[in-house]
């Protein structure tokens, strides 16, 4: 994961390390800031037999960032 969301992830995971390969990445496109927190009104879809959720509109939208 990049290193911005690494950092934030440390307050529960203290022993996270980062892959070198990550610091290579391209900044994000079209935002100030490879963290960004956004909020939006895409319904929540069931993902199948497991317990979790996903948001197919809102993963369309962060393609398209990049």
């Amino acid at each position: 994961m990049r290193p911005e969301i690494a950092r934030i992830m440390n307050y529960i995971y203290e022993d996270l390390r980062d892959f070198p390969d990550v610091a290579k990445y391209p900044n994000v496109r079209g935002i100030s800031s490879n963290v960004f927190f956004f909020d939006h009104q895409f319904k929540e879809e069931d993902a199948g037999q497991i317990m979790s959720k996903m948001n197919s509109d809102e993963a369309k939208m962060i393609v398209r960032f990049t």
